[in-house]
């Protein structure tokens, strides 16, 4: 496999890889390989693809299998702003 880039998680400090999944979205990864990641990449000449695993999937054996970094950072959860609805009544 080709030299990938290890960066930080922005949230928890751990390092994480970047891929990009089968509808062109970057994920990251946990640097590990993990046995039970749902996860498999693959090495391409333009980086690394992920192939995210559904039930009964079998998983090839040439690939890695890797955890989403989604699925094990530890870091603060993101604030998300609070909207408020206001009623007709309350509008007037």
């Amino acid at each position: 496999m080709p030299s990938v880039d290890i960066v930080p998680c922005g949230k928890c400090g751990a390092p994480v890889t970047w891929a990009r999944t089968e509808s062109d979205r970057a994920m990251p990864l946990d640097v590990d390989s993990n046995p039970f990641g749902n996860v498999v990449i693959l090495a391409t000449q333009r980086g690394l693809r992920a192939h995210v695993l559904k039930a009964g999937d079998p998983a090839p054996s040439v690939e890695e299998r890797r955890m989403p970094h989604f699925a094990t950072c530890n870091g603060k959860p993101r604030r998300w702003p609070v909207l408020t609805v206001l009623s007709a009544e309350r509008r007037d």
